[in-house]
């Protein structure tokens, strides 16, 4: 078991930022202060001697999000098992208890909003994925619960084809049904990831998102080349376009580069 005590991290490929504003998605992490966490995780990885079976794993996590005077802003209860097959697929299903507090309204969507306030729900999640080292793969998962004052269920399926050991193309299809007391919509996502290796040190990823409740279009490419063990140079190119017009609404262009020193 662990236990630790750490400020909050948000990963920045969920956002797009304007120019000058941050660094890339996909290129780091950008901290959030004022926000402490614990969090604590306990499993075993028994081998059961079932027929196909290669390991499992029962496991159990909590975790504790408390603001600079110990109010409590996010509280997770998590129970899960993980299974893996010993044709490399994977299955998994969870069941988390969560406590939100929201300090001002949220809006979910035009016409959608969740009030602050004080919310506990749960929700259940099962998922599979097929074993990545063939030429196709793939993945499904059903995500069904809660959703603050609403309920939400979420199915997701992916598409791996591994057309040699330079180049993967990758698809994925979500779709989320949300009802909250004033409203119920449904927002589906789609895209797609091309992943080109010309060698061990040379990297290029291009990624498409479409996403049909905003109806926008988010695409983001970088190269990434290792120039020594541990250290990396890094172009990403981030824009984000209205799908009906085509008009931009953000654009981004970063380099970063990172060089390992040992003392």
């Amino acid at each position: 078991m662990s236990v630790a005590w750490r400020d909050r991290f948000w990963d920045v490929s969920s956002f797009v930022k304007k120019v000058g504003e941050a660094f890339d998605p996909g290129v780091g992490f950008v901290r959030r202060s004022g926000i402490r966490e614990t969090f604590a995780t306990v499993g075993a990885h028994p081998v059961p001697g079932i027929p196909k079976v290669q390991e499992m794993n029962p496991y159990g996590e909590v975790s504790y999000v408390h603001d600079p005077s110990g109010l409590l802003l996010n509280r997770d209860l998590v129970g899960g098992l993980g299974v893996d097959f010993q044709d490399g697929g994977s299955f998994s299903a969870s069941y988390t208890d969560r406590f939100e507090r929201l300090d001002r309204d949220f809006r979910v969507r035009a016409g959608a909003v969740v009030p602050a306030g004080v919310y506990s729900f749960h929700e259940s999640k099962v998922s599979y994925k097929s074993s990545a080292g063939r030429p196709f793969s793939g993945s499904v998962s059903l995500t069904k619960g809660g959703y603050y004052d609403g309920d939400r269920t979420s199915v997701g399926l992916g598409a791996l084809w591994r057309v040699s050991r330079h180049l993967a193309f990758d698809l994925f299809a979500d779709r989320n049904e949300i009802t909250l007391p004033k409203a119920a919509f449904t927002a589906d996502v789609y895209g797609g990831r091309i992943n080109w290796a010309l060698s061990t040190r040379f990297f290029t990823t291009a990624f498409v998102q479409y996403n049909a409740e905003t109806e926008e279009v988010f695409s983001n490419v970088r190269v990434n080349f290792i120039h020594a063990p541990l250290s990396d140079v890094f172009l990403v190119y981030t824009e984000r376009r209205a799908a009906g017009s085509g008009k931009v609404i953000d654009r981004l262009l970063s380099f970063k580069v990172t060089q390992l020193v040992g003392f």
